[in-house]
């Protein structure tokens, strides 16, 4: 359902009563088996009322900002050339890019002939203040750093700027303790089983694990 937002998740018996908003006004869901894909701040507000004790281990987790920034370039005006996923900055590096992405490499029709589409993030626990600056504090020092790790000479034409003031989990040194003692308040809920980043691993491979994991937790018992 696009558009629609979980309001409150209720345990009545044996059944899930799921309350959402959308477009086509409130409604209810009644299901015996629910996997909550949300970020953990989403989860916890979600199963509050169900065990607030789960929903004060979820709270715990903490997330990293990040501004993603859309560009268009010309190919021709870059040193090195646009091939491949992208690349990752390290911290050693001590630039205020954290990535960029090739998307017109990674996917067709991106971008039109003669272009690429760049994607790239700023701000994570290096620059967290990134998140709340106006654009243009944004594009310079990410200019710079795209001269320096792309070589690009002519500035780019900025597509989008996005602000996630909680974007990427951010495991600590708690944080198996934290996610086990989670799964077990989890295996006091029939029929319930939760996904996501936060879980074992940011990557898309790991977050894809955890919902493979989720699905066989909710249709084991039937």
């Amino acid at each position: 359902r696009l558009e629609t937002r979980v309001v409150e998740l209720v345990r009545d018996d044996e059944v899930w009563r799921v309350a959402t908003s959308g477009p086509d006004g409130e409604a209810t869901v009644r299901t015996r088996r629910l996997v909550v894909a949300t970020p953990a701040f989403e989860a916890a507000r979600l199963l509050s009322a169900v065990d607030p004790e789960l929903a004060e281990l979820a709270t715990g987790v903490e997330y990293a900002p990040i501004v993603a920034v859309a560009l268009g370039a010309d190919p021709a005006a870059v040193r090195t050339p646009i091939d491949g996923f992208g690349f990752l900055v390290p911290r050693s590096a001590r630039a205020r890019l954290l990535g960029c992405l090739f998307i017109s490499r990674l996917f067709p029709d991106r971008a039109p002939a003669g272009r690429e589409l760049l994607h790239c993030m700023l701000g994570g626990t290096r620059w967290p203040e990134a998140v709340d600056l106006p654009e243009e504090k944004l594009m310079e020092p990410l200019l710079d750093d795209l001269e320096r790790s792309l070589g690009l000479r002519a500035a780019p034409e900025t597509l989008c700027v996005r602000r996630w003031p909680r974007a990427i989990p951010q495991p600590g040194p708690e944080h198996t303790r934290r996610m086990a003692a989670l799964q077990g308040r989890i295996a006091a809920h029939a029929g319930l089983a939760l996904a996501g980043s936060y879980l074992a691993g940011v990557s898309v491979a790991d977050t894809l694990e955890s919902g493979v994991q989720a699905a066989g937790r909710v249709t084991a018992g039937r």
